[in-house]
């Protein structure tokens, strides 16, 4: 008889404890780890539907994998801070931030060694304002300008330009 009351008070205490333990559960799905090959990908998510545009590229987490596709979503949105990681060396491949699954603010990514790949600027899920590309010495090799998803501008030669803007400032200081 006493185990019995000690097995029924043991079970009304897990009942009591469920929603606070959902709660907490909850807050660990809002956040996504996933590794593909060397790499580690950290996410977070987000509940509820949105409208979608068909021009947008939405990103969004299911059955373990993050995907993305133009103008559709299934499974939940990234929402957040997006950072990716070599798994070896943890140094940073890729940071940017997604609102509502759509790309937004500055996207940085960098060459195995930590030096800079590229800098690119996002509105709404589109590329908008300044996209560099970097060799890997860190040195500007592009820089384009983008409003609303559409190239504006390019400018190619930009490490002959940094040469020359080094040498000015070399001859200035003389």
């Amino acid at each position: 008889m006493k185990g019995k009351i000690i097995l029924l008070l043991g079970l009304s205490w897990l009942v009591a404890c469920k929603p606070m333990e959902l709660k907490q559960i909850d807050l660990i799905k809002n956040r996504v780890m996933v590794q593909v090959a060397d790499t580690v990908i950290k996410a977070e998510l987000m509940e509820g539907k949105i409208s979608i545009d068909l021009r947008h590229t939405y990103f969004w987490f299911e059955n373990g994998r993050i995907n993305s596709s133009q103008g559709a979503y299934s499974g939940k949105l990234l929402h957040g801070n997006f950072k990716s990681y070599h798994s070896g060396s943890k140094r940073l491949l890729v940071a940017g931030q997604l609102d509502h699954g759509l790309k937004t603010g500055s996207w940085l990514s960098w060459y195995g060694d930590g030096n800079l790949m590229q800098r690119k600027m996002y509105k709404n899920g589109l590329l908008d304002g300044l996209f560099m590309q970097f060799d890997s010495s860190g040195r500007p090799v592009d820089t384009m300008k983008y409003r609303k998803g559409i190239l504006k501008q390019q400018k190619t030669d930009t490490v002959g330009f940094y040469r020359k803007f080094k040498r000015f400032l070399k001859f200035k200081k003389k």
